[in-house]
């Protein structure tokens, strides 16, 4: 396909949106909690609604994404969520914020089984895993950005405008988008957009799909750690300002987490390349990259904030490099035809994790700090792993 990068860059360039919409919540919480009068624990609770509604609504979002395809489905989530980011602007309570927040998930579960529709339709197999590496480095530009922008804008234009700019850019996205769609080229029986027939009926029945729904609640433990928790990790911990911790350190990981995701993608292309089979390839690497997670529980060792952040960052990068090969091991079993649906599945599994996960974090910090969290986390992507491999025992995967 003409133009396929370019093509794939402006449709992931809704990943950095996406994630600049979440990532207001976890930069600028402190602030949020002092100026709406709620803890840690309430904190907890208000991402795991958050998620509760994400990992409900991602099943569905991911029929949609396969049924209607992945112009409509990108455009009907990206318009739900950038609006109701822009409400939680308007709020003056917690239960105000706990309404907006959770709508805003809702819209958001489109978000990666979209991300795994362009990946099978515009990539060649080998190419896959750069799907979503492009997406993760669009989570970590808006990442990245979080911290420092919306804690400039909180300072000197009020929070709520925090919440309203992303949203409004999201809508900006949306005709840029319609335009590029249009004008581009997917070939008639190009091998790499065929469309798998499969029901799913058929794949509800399939221990892989359920095998891989369990390894994801336990093996993204890492990157829900440091997606959601990264500014309070530093502000409780090492009594920063909120200002500090922001601009001087819970950025870097974030950078450092996109570098995993373009890493991870090149190891399994190049594995492929030397002829491995892309399941198999991608499969290796995710072992690989559960080994590495276990750096999550040296961060309590941590003395000072410098250290904390590069074990952090250390922890973020293996993390990245499992989540992208980890959530393209579906789209090569099951195809463009089910690519939405099936990565729904991972997609509803994380949210279920956060649902349950959050608000004991939040109360764990709260009265303990983050130390046991972090020791209890190293070991969840080894049990990922095996739950996923549970799964594969009873099904041979298609590569």
């Amino acid at each position: 396909m003409r133009n396929r990068w370019i093509v794939l860059g402006l449709f992931y360039l809704s990943s950095v949106l996406n994630y600049l919409d979440r990532s207001v919540m976890a930069a600028l919480s402190p602030l949020l909690r002092q100026e709406l009068g709620f803890d840690l624990t309430q904190y907890g609770w208000l991402q795991g609604v958050f998620s509760a509604f994400y990992a409900f609504s991602a099943p569905i979002a991911g029929l949609m994404v396969d049924r209607y395809g992945l112009t409509v489905a990108s455009v009907v989530a990206v318009g739900f969520w950038s609006l109701a980011g822009m409400t939680r602007g308007l709020v003056g309570s917690f239960s105000g914020l706990m309404v907006t927040h959770t709508l805003m998930g809702v819209g958001e579960s489109a978000g990666i089984p979209s991300t795994a529709k362009a990946s099978h339709r515009y990539l060649k197999p080998d190419e896959r895993a750069f799907g979503p590496a492009m997406s993760q480095v669009g989570l970590c530009i808006g990442a990245i950005a979080a911290p420092t922008l919306f804690t400039w804008i909180a300072v000197t234009f009020g929070w709520r405008w925090a919440f309203i700019v992303p949203g409004a850019l999201g809508l900006l996205w949306i005709p840029l988008w319609l335009w590029t769609d249009k004008n581009s080229y997917v070939p008639e029986g190009d091998p790499d957009t065929v469309v798998t027939k499969v029901s799913p009926r058929t794949m509800l029945r399939d221990p892989f799909l359920w095998g891989m729904a369990v390894g994801n609640f336990f093996s993204m433990a890492t990157f829900s750690l440091w997606t959601v928790w990264t500014t309070e990790y530093f502000v409780k911990t090492f009594a920063l300002k909120l200002t500090n911790a922001n601009y001087t350190y819970a950025w870097l990981p974030q950078v450092v987490a996109g570098f995993g995701a373009l890493s991870g993608a090149w190891f399994s292309r190049r594995l492929v390349t030397r002829g491995m089979a892309p399941f198999e390839a991608r499969r290796r690497t995710c072992l690989f990259a559960a080994f590495f997670m276990m750096t999550t529980g040296l961060v309590p060792l941590a003395t000072t904030p410098a250290m904390a952040m590069v074990l952090i960052s250390v922890s973020f990068f293996a993390a990245s490099v499992w989540g992208v090969n980890y959530y393209t091991l579906p789209v090569d079993v099951y195809g463009q035809g089910r690519a939405g649906f099936a990565v729904s599945f991972l997609t509803a599994s994380f949210g279920v994790f956060v649902l349950v996960v959050s608000p004991v974090i939040g109360a764990i910090a709260q009265r303990q700090g983050f130390a046991v969290v972090c020791y209890a986390f190293a070991f969840f992507p080894l049990i990922g792993f095996g739950a996923m491999e549970v799964g594969r025992r009873f099904r041979a995967p298609v590569s």
